[in-house]
Order: structure tokens, then C-alpha cells, then sequence
């Protein structure tokens, strides 16, 4: 309690002033604070209940995308050289196939070795990369591969800079370092699986860059490469034209010893325009023998060059009409194939079948096979629907259903005469919210055959207060007869009733149901729900607006009408109604962005209460000084005139 001294002292009225200010203010402040206060606690419980809201429908989000395709089927293998993967199960039936594989995919590998260490220089200019096929010594271009081009700079053209190059072109192609000793480094190149991605490089760059060169895979086998690393030395030993005479170049390097080492080599020539290898399987006995091999090949006469031999050297002629040429590129091809390009070779149900990769997903829908290794005796992968699974995935879906209905209902309960409101009792937004989620769980399911699914086929019972169970009995039965069915629990997809037509949906911007496609036999033109005009491209075709904008469909030849089934599964519509709402700038959000401010319009008025409250007991402090002073005045002329009596008195006696 406020202590008044100047009334201790009986100064003025007496009066407890400051006590009595204190509570004249204290009688105003206070109900208009607590009106205040209330509002502001509400709606902070508010933003505190609606933040619950949210984070309870983001599990609920969560938890219904991890069930998307969970339809209730199992795939399994026999054996370890096929493995299986169910990766659409919107697509996938009830299936056994027996698989024998002879051959697995092999992606074309290079290995250029020989290089001191990583730091090694290549040499710039361009490495031109083109994929194809070789056959015969012959390539020929896939025009399904684009290639494309690899500048190496002069500042930057080290081993490990030029694999770095390579990789960062974006080919398809993967360029390592492999270590094969402490002095001894070799770059790997490998393409993409299958026969049709093998590897063929090559250089404008002549062999002054030498080991860029050597990276060009020269030869046109593509399993050689010319390395002039390991070659011979070339020199003018004549230049130009004199007289009559015509260039001469010399290849030294063909002493006895040297000879005797080409056992097991090849001899690599290339005149500036063509080029001719000569295989030594046997030791030539002298250089002569050398010459006589070299000339007998098939490819000498295209050469610019007749070839004699020297002193330990091979001697090239040129003829004088060709002039000043450019050194011939002389030296041993190196083997660098250690892969060949193959394709995977495997029968399906005694079908042969070629694929370029082992990774195939196209021989039965909605599953994935990943070839290992050939297979000693034939494997079974089959596809089966598995009640235990899908019942599973539907407790799942009730739990997480019942938990968000359950925590809306707490929030919104009005309460009773034994049990105090929820903190969202009223509120229209929230009420909403739990409106439509009990709603969605039953209404009709379209689009996943000629009829309407509803989740209480599958078993799904409303209790009296409002939760859901499972009638396990129900659900085994009705989904022993209609498994495929259960994908309009958690698995939207499209359907169709023919094998030529099939489909798939993009986008969420679609009504659900049967329609109708027809293909005109005269132009082609496609039409869905009989007056919907898609958009064509050959046998595909894709409708871009009405009930099902961003359906896709693919016909095979023969294909002119088909029912589509466009389902979307009850999971989908309520992850569907929950983004929506957790959305930035959605429902919810607006919601606690209003009451944030209400919040911060209570906190305001809270100050302007606290702010009027001291200008009121300024008034009230300023009055009651008055009166005080009145008052001791009052008192003094009642001293005064008290003081006058008592004299007066004094003097009659």
C-alpha cells in the first residue's frame, strides 16, 4: 500500500490521496486490460491450436505420400542373376515369366595407359567424341547418341585435367584415372551400356601434341590406338622437291634388336590422309623382311609414300609432285579395348530379346528388371497380390486418419456442462477443415472401373464417435475378389479396357471417371468425352483442357476407340485438400497471419490503455493537489480565526 506522509504529517486534507488515485485508476485500467487480455490470450491459443493444425496435417500429408503405390502387390525372384522392382504399380497385374539371360549389357571401355603420373601433359585441342557401332573395322554413327566435342587448353591439359574436361562435357561417357603402378597411369573411358553407345574419338591435332593423339583411338577398329609415345622417329632427310627429286623422310629406330622386338606389334603408318597397320605375328628376320610386310599389305598402294630400306631406318619416298609434305606419323598401335559395346541378350517365356542396357522396363508394365549375370538354368520373377500388404497399408491410412479427425475434433468440440471447449470451438475455419475430412473418407471413389469404389467396401466402418475401423473379415473377402481395386485406396492411375491404348495423367487439374476416346479413321484426329479435341503427335495424344486436362495417352497400331478409366485415389484427394491448406498463402495461413495481427493489435491497444491511464492519474494527482491546497488554506484561516478567539476571550477576563 502506498504510504501518503504528507497526510501522516497532517498536512492538507488528511486524506490517503495516492491511495485513493491508485484505485480510481486501478478501477478503470483494469476491466478494460482484462478485456484485453482476454482477447489476446484466445487468440494465441488460437495461433498455438492452428499451428497444431498445421504441423498434424503435414504427418498427414507425409504419411498418405508413402503409400502411394502401395497397392497390395508383391514381386519376387527365383534366383540372384535377375532382380526385380516394382516401380509403377498403377500398371502392374498378377504375372509369372521365366527368364534365362545369355548375355549381359557391356558399356565400350578404353584404357589409354603409359602416363608417368596424373600430372602428365596430354597436349591441347579438341577430342571429338561420336557414338555407334563397330562392326568389321567399320563405325557407324547412332544418331540416337549426340556426341560432341572436349576442348583441351594448353594451360590446362594434364592427365587428371583432361579427365576433369570430359566428365564436365556432359557425354555420355565416364573418363577415370586408373593407377596401375607408381610410374604407370592410364585414363578409362567407358560409354553407355550396349552395342549401339561404343566409343570412337578423334583429333584435328597432329602428333606434335602427340598424346592427344594417342587418345583419338586411331585406328579404325576402335579396340587399337596409335601411340607415337611408344613410335618411331621420323625425320626430312630431303625437303620439299629438288630438281627431280622427291621428299624423303627417315624412320629410325630398326636395329637387330629392335626388330626382334616387333614380335607381337603393330606397325602404324598415316601419310597426312591414309593410314595402313601391318601385324607382326613372328619375328622378321631383318629389315628387308620388314619392308617386304609392310609392302604387301593391302592398304600400301593408298599410301603418299613407297617404303625402301635404310640403314637401321625405313626410307619413305614421296613422289615430287606432291612437294613439301608434312612428316609421315610413324609407331606402334597399343591395344586400349578392354570392353566391347555389347547388347544384353535374354529370352522372356522362350521370347528372345535384345535390350542395350541391364536395366530394362519395358517387358512387363510397372516393373523394373536389372540383369546381373547370365543365368546357368532359367529364373522365374513373378507379381502377386498380397492381402497382409495391403491390409497393412490401410491400418496405416485408418491410424493416420483417425488421428487427424480425432485432433479436430478436440479442437472444436463445444464443450458441455462437464467438459470445457476446444480451443477452436467456433471457428468457422476449423469446423471446415474437419467437415471435409470426414467427407472425403465417404464420398465415391471414380475412375477405377465401370463402378464406384467406396472405402467401406474394403472393410472401413464409421464408429459412433466418430473413428474408423477395420473390419479385417470384410476386407479379406472383398479384396480377394477385387484386389486391383485397392489402388483407389492409395494409388491414383489411368486405365484403359484395350491393350493398344494406354495412359498416364500429369498434372492435378483433372475430374475423375470413365470416358470415352475415339481416334477418327479418316484424319487421325482424337477426341476424349466425345467433344474434346486432343492434341496430336503421331499415336500419341494429350488433351490440354476440359475434365481431363494433362491426360497422355500412347495407341498402338490398330487402336480406334477405348474407354478410359482416370482414377484418383482417395489418398491423393486428401493429400490433394492438404496442400491446399498448409499452401503458402492458403486458408490456414491467412488464418494465423490474421490472429498474429490481432495479436499484435491487442499488444497496441494494451500500451494506449497503459498510456491513457497516466494521463488520468495526472488529472486525478493535479485535482487532488488542488484540493489539498484548499484545504491547508481552509485550515490555516481556521488557525488564524481560532487564535483571535482565544485572545479574545483572554482579553475578557
Amino acid at each position: 500500500m502506498a504510504t501518503d506522509y504528507l497526510s501522516s504529517l497532517n498536512v492538507g486534507s488528511g486524506l490517503n490521496t495516492t491511495q485513493i488515485i491508485d484505485s480510481l485508476v486501478a478501477a478503470e485500467q483494469e476491466p478494460q486490460e482484462a478485456l484485453v487480455n482476454t482477447q489476446k490470450d484466445e487468440a494465441t491459443v488460437s495461433i498455438s491450436s492452428f499451428g497444431a493444425v498445421q504441423q498434424n496435417l503435414t504427418d498427414f500429408e507425409t504419411t498418405l505420400s508413402a503409400l502411394d503405390g502401395l497397392t497390395g502387390m508383391s514381386v519376387s525372384q527365383s534366383g540372384t542373376s535377375v532382380d526385380i522392382e516394382l516401380t509403377d504399380s498403377s500398371k502392374v497385374i498378377e504375372f509369372s515369366s521365366s527368364i534365362e539371360v545369355s548375355q549381359v549389357a557391356e558399356a565400350h571401355t578404353l584404357v589409354f595407359g603409359g602416363f608417368a603420373s596424373e600430372g602428365a601433359s596430354i597436349g591441347s585441342g579438341t577430342l571429338t567424341f561420336e557414338f555407334g557401332t563397330w562392326t568389321n573395322g567399320s563405325f557407324t554413327v547412332n544418331s540416337n547418341v549426340i556426341g560432341g566435342n572436349v576442348e583441351i587448353d594448353s594451360d590446362s591439359d594434364t592427365l587428371a585435367e583432361v579427365k576433369d574436361a570430359i566428365n564436365a562435357a556432359g557425354l555420355d561417357v565416364t573418363a577415370s584415372i586408373l593407377k596401375q603402378s607408381d610410374t604407370n597411369y592410364a585414363l578409362v573411358l567407358k560409354s553407355e551400356e550396349g552395342a549401339d553407345n561404343a566409343l570412337r574419338l578423334s583429333s584435328a591435332e597432329g602428333p606434335a601434341d602427340s598424346n592427344l593423339y594417342y587418345l583419338t583411338n586411331y585406328d579404325t577398329k576402335g579396340t587399337e590406338a596409335f601411340n607415337p609415345a611408344d613410335g618411331l622417329t621420323v625425320t626430312e632427310t630431303t625437303t620439299g622437291v629438288t630438281g627431280a627429286t622427291a621428299e624423303i623422310q627417315s624412320v629410325a629406330g630398326f636395329t637387330a634388336s629392335n626388330i626382334s622386338e616387333l614380335n607381337g606389334k603393330t606397325l602404324f603408318f598415316h601419310d597426312g590422309t591414309n593410314k595402313l597397320s601391318v601385324e607382326f605375328t613372328s619375328t622378321p628376320a631383318d629389315l628387308n623382311a620388314v619392308v617386304t610386310a609392310i609392302t604387301s599389305a593391302s592398304d600400301y598402294a593408298n599410301m603418299g609414300f613407297t617404303v625402301s630400306a635404310g640403314t637401321d631406318a625405313l626410307t619413305l619416298t614421296y613422289n615430287s609432285a606432291d612437294g613439301n609434305v608434312e612428316l609421315a606419323d610413324v609407331g606402334y598401335l597399343t591395344t586400349v579395348e578392354t570392353v566391347t559395346a555389347v547388347d544384353a541378350e535374354l529370352t522372356i517365356d522362350g521370347v528372345s530379346v535384345t535390350r542395350a542396357s541391364n536395366t530394362i522396363n519395358d517387358l512387363i508394365d510397372g516393373v523394373t528388371l536389372t540383369l546381373n549375370n547370365t543365368t546357368s538354368s532359367a529364373e522365374t520373377v513373378s507379381g502377386d497380390w498380397n492381402s497382409d500388404n495391403a491390409l497393412i497399408a490401410l491400418q496405416v491410412f485408418v491410424e493416420q486418419l483417425n488421428s487427424s479427425i480425432t485432433s479436430l475434433k478436440a479442437l472444436t468440440d463445444r464443450g458441455s456442462a462437464t467438459s470445457d471447449p476446444g480451443a477452436l470451438a467456433g471457428d468457422p475455419l476449423a469446423s471446415y477443415l474437419l467437415k471435409q475430412l470426414t467427407s472425403l473418407t465417404t464420398q465415391a471413389i471414380k475412375g477405377f472401373g465401370e463402378e464406384s469404389i467406396y472405402l467401406t467396401n474394403f472393410g472401413v466402418m464409421t464408429e459412433l464417435d466418430g473413428s474408423l475401423t477395420i473390419d479385417e473379415d470384410t476386407f479379406n473377402s472383398y479384396f480377394e475378389e477385387n484386389p486391383h481395386y485397392f489402388a483407389a485406396i492409395t494409388t491414383s492411375r489411368v486405365t484403359t479396357d484395350t491393350s493398344l491404348v494406354s495412359g498416364s495423367m500429369s498434372g492435378t487439374n483433372y475430374n475423375p471417371g470413365t470416358y470415352a476416346f475415339e481416334i477418327d479413321s479418316a484424319s487421325g484426329e482424337g477426341t476424349i468425352d466425345t467433344d474434346i479435341v486432343m492434341t496430336s503427335s503421331g499415336s500419341s495424344y494429350v488433351a490440354t483442357s476440359g475434365d481431363v486436362k494433362g491426360l497422355f495417352l500412347t495407341t498402338e497400331t490398330g487402336a480406334s476407340s477405348a474407354n478410359i478409366y482416370v482414377g484418383r485415389s482417395l489418398a491423393d484427394s486428401l493429400q490433394l485438400f492438404a496442400s491446399e491448406m498448409l499452401a503458402s498463402g492458403g486458408e490456414i495461413e491467412d488464418k494465423i497471419d490474421s490472429l498474429s495481427e490481432d495479436v499484435a493489435s491487442y499488444d497496441e491497444q494494451l500500451v494506449s490503455i497503459a498510456t491513457k491511464m497516466e494521463s488520468i492519474r495526472a488529472r486525478y494527482v493535479a485535482q487532488y493537489a488542488a484540493m489539498d491546497a484548499i484545504v491547508a488554506q481552509l485550515k490555516s484561516t481556521e488557525t488564524t480565526i481560532t487564535n483571535m478567539m482565544e485572545s479574545w476571550k483572554a482579553s475578557l477576563k
